[in-house]
This record gives structure tokens, sequence and C-alpha cells, in this order.
């Protein structure tokens, strides 16, 4: 579930995205889970690369413990609706299979963990759209 929010310090539009690591009615995280969580949120910001968003902040709600992050908002078009009116051709697909894989070592890297971190549901990659160099 994400959100779109303004930031009180810097006065942006910001994305607050909260999940479920247990599915909807699994809880949040509590102890050792959500220390772990705060620990790779700080990893996390330190990340940079054109696709992927900055994450500004994150944590668990003190309410049920369901994590959140902060991140930059980057304004486009999901591909899950460029796809509605047929395929990628397969330059785009490769670019963004190839984007996934750098965001992926880049967090790799931070993380001492190599596997693929991001999401590639359709509908959670955005197309910045031409003269950016976000892709």
């Amino acid at each position: 579930m994400t959100f779109r929010a303004l930031d009180a310090e810097s006065g942006k539009a910001v994305a607050i995205r909260r999940f479920f690591p247990f599915g909807a009615d699994g809880g949040g995280l509590h102890g050792e889970e959500h220390t772990a969580y705060d620990i790779a949120i700080q990893r996390f910001s330190q990340a940079n690369h054109p696709a992927l968003r900055s994450v500004i902040t994150g944590g668990c709600d003190p309410v049920d413990g369901v994590p959140f992050v902060v991140t930059e908002l980057v304004e486009g078009q999901p591909i899950s609706k460029r796809i509605e009116n047929g395929p990628l051709s397969s330059r785009e697909a490769i670019d963004i299979i190839m984007r996934a894989m750098e965001i992926s070592d880049v967090l790799s890297q931070l993380l001492a963990e190599q596997a693929v971190w991001v999401e590639t549901n359709p509908s959670s990659i955005i197309d910045a759209g031409e003269g950016t160099d976000r892709g």
C-alpha cells in the first residue's frame, strides 16, 4: 500500500509505503525483526542509482509494528498501464531487466547478500518518461 505525502522538512512530495511481511493478517515486526529492519533502512538510504527511488527514512508503526519506508516520489506511468495496450518492445524489456539487475547489485553490496532486491511487479515499475535519466 503506497501513499503520496508531503515531507514537512523539505516541502517535497514523497511516497510512503506500508507493507505486510507476513501477509495482511500476519502482523508487523517486533523485537529483533524490528531492529534488523531499522538497520536495513539505514543501508538502503545509502543506495544510489538513477532508476532507484532514494530512501528518505523508514521504520515500524508503533501501534501495529507494520514496517514502512519513505522514498522520493517519482512521477510517471506504471509499466502495467503501458502493457495493457500490448507488450513492451524487446529493447524496453531488456532495459527494465538490466536496471533491475543493476539496482539489485547495488543493494546486494550494501546488504552483503546477493539477491534480486527490487520488486518486479509491473505496477511497481514506473516509467518516468523521456527527458529524464530515471528510466
